[in-house]
Order: C-alpha cells, then structure tokens, then sequence
C-alpha cells in the first residue's frame, strides 16, 4: 500500500513538473498600443498608471514588463522584456522615450569601471573586531 501511493505521489509530481507555467512581472503592456506618442503626463498616467520606478534626481518615468516560462523551478526562460522610459520638461511634456526590449539587452555595453572606496581602509584585526569597543560612559544624575 505504502509503494502503491509513493509511486503515485511520484507520478503526480513528474506531470505537474512537466507542465509550462507562464509568470508576468511588472505591467502588462499591450503590444499593439504605440507608447511612444504619448504627448504628455496625464496622458501617460491615464494609459499605463503610476511607473514602476521615478527617478528621483532627474523625474523620468520607468515602466517595466517581463513574461517568463517555466517548466519546472530549474528552467526559467524569459520570453519577453519591455522597458518603456518617458523624459519629462518643466511643463510635463514628454520630450524623449525610449522602448527597450531583449534584442536592446545584446547592445547595451557595460562599464567595468569601478569606484574605489579609500574612505575606510581596515586591517585585518580592525575587520574582525571592527564592532567591538568601549561602551561609552553614561551620564547619571546622582543626588
């Protein structure tokens, strides 16, 4: 009886790892709507609703799509990816966007460049007692 239902269990687990399961991330962004003629925020509020992300410093809005299969945990395989990336003017009007996809992924270059951070140099005993020091005296209020 105990083989009988292990072997079931087994066989239940082998289908259902086999089947493909489909996750979106992000919004989904229909593909037929033209995004990139947008004129100005509210415009652009309306269709897609709040970003994904605002930049803080520089006030773009970033809108991030992503559908992946999988069969099983181990075989995760993204199918689709859109990024669309909207620059605004003091007036809000749209002056730039850009659609990025997965072919845009191939051609982006990336900087090995490194910021090299001379503000905390430590020797080997500052890194493992770093934490470690006298307790700073508290003050009391004694009569």
């Amino acid at each position: 009886m105990i083989i009988k239902k292990t072997i079931l269990i087994f066989f239940l687990l082998l289908i259902i790892s086999c089947s493909e399961k489909t996750t979106y991330t992000g919004l989904i962004i229909d593909e037929n709507i033209n995004y990139l003629e947008i004129n100005n925020k509210n415009d652009l509020l309306k269709l897609l609703g709040q970003p994904n992300y605002i930049d803080p410093i520089e006030n773009n809005f970033y809108y991030f799509s992503e559908k992946n299969i999988s069969k099983n945990r181990l075989t995760k395989k993204t199918v689709n990816r859109l990024i669309l990336v909207y620059y605004f003017d003091d007036e809000n009007n749209i002056i730039d966007a850009k659609k990025l996809n997965l072919e845009d992924e191939k051609t982006i270059n990336i900087s090995e460049n490194r910021v090299k951070n001379d503000l905390i140099k430590k020797g080997l005993i500052e890194k493992i007692f770093g934490g470690v020091s006298a307790q700073p005296s508290i003050p009391t209020n004694s009569e």
